[in-house]
């Protein structure tokens, strides 16, 4: 797995960045991230 950010190259208040992982971690991360989205909107 590789996390990484281009905000230090492009510019400081981008906040770009990014994840490489294998695809059954990929869709695990997409699912977690569909839940907490949902859990915000509630709140």
């Amino acid at each position: 797995m590789l996390l990484g950010s281009f905000s230090k190259v492009m510019a400081p208040g981008l906040r770009l960045g990014f994840l490489r992982a294998p695809a059954g971690l990929r869709r695990a991360d997409v699912e977690a991230d569909k839940s907490l989205a949902g859990a915000d909107k509630s709140a």
